[in-house]
């Protein structure tokens, strides 16, 4: 993060004040990376219920200021032209031009990880089928993708636009579709290890994406 912070002021110096979508970008991803943990009351006896919801609020959280960096990277014009969906906006293109390969390979791995048994591959295939089960065909295209890949991840691994779908698909029914949904995959364990891999996922996505747009801008503004 230090290395993002030294980076950002040489972008600063250069360009002067940034655009109002990048500073709103910029403290809703610091907040959504701060959190570490959210605080029930009492009433709420199961630990990992708190865990699960935990990770689900961050997770959200850490998917708005996504959104919003999908506007700051559409202002700076590595966003160009129509896309089948928000997730689809980082395109095969931008994964490698943001070198983003290891992370989509390292949370490809950690799903196989944890899903390591017949058992809990079906589980997390019923999990996915619930989310688009509620979801627009825009969704459903990349969903039904990735559900299809689930016995086979070891050769054919989740795509960084299915990976993302995923967490799209989580807060859409968590925000608007009033979905009690954190126990569908029918085991809180699983639904905690997996709700934590794309929030992992997703924060390392952005932090990587934000800084090597920076390093981008700045070779571009030097170099005119």
């Amino acid at each position: 993060m230090n290395e993002l912070i030294e980076l950002e002021e040489n972008y600063r110096a250069i360009i002067g004040q940034p655009s109002i979508n990048y500073e709103k970008f910029k403290e809703r991803f610091l907040l959504a990376k701060s959190i570490t943990t959210v605080t029930f009351s009492e009433e709420l006896k199961s630990q990992i219920k708190k865990q699960c919801y935990s990770r689900l609020i961050k997770l959200c959280e850490l998917w708005y200021a996504f959104e919003k960096f999908l506007s700051v990277l559409t202002d700076q014009q590595f966003i160009v032209g129509d896309t089948l969906s928000k997730p689809s906006m980082i395109t095969d293109e931008l994964e490698t031009r943001f070198e983003l390969h290891e992370l989509v390979k390292n949370c490809n791995d950690e799903i196989l990880l944890s899903f390591n048994t017949e058992q809990k591959k079906t589980k997390l295939k019923s999990f996915i089928n619930h989310l688009h089960s509620k979801g627009d065909d825009k969704q459903k295209k990349l969903l039904n993708a990735a559900e299809n890949k689930i016995d086979n991840l070891v050769h054919n691994g989740f795509k960084i636009q299915e990976i993302l779908s995923m967490v799209y698909a989580i807060r859409n029914l968590h925000v608007h579709d009033g979905d009690t949904f954190i126990d569908a995959m029918k085991s809180f364990e699983l639904t905690k290890d997996y709700l934590y891999i794309l929030a992992s996922f997703l924060e390392s996505v952005t932090e990587t994406s934000w800084k090597k747009s920076l390093e981008l801008n700045i070779a571009k503004i030097e170099n005119e």
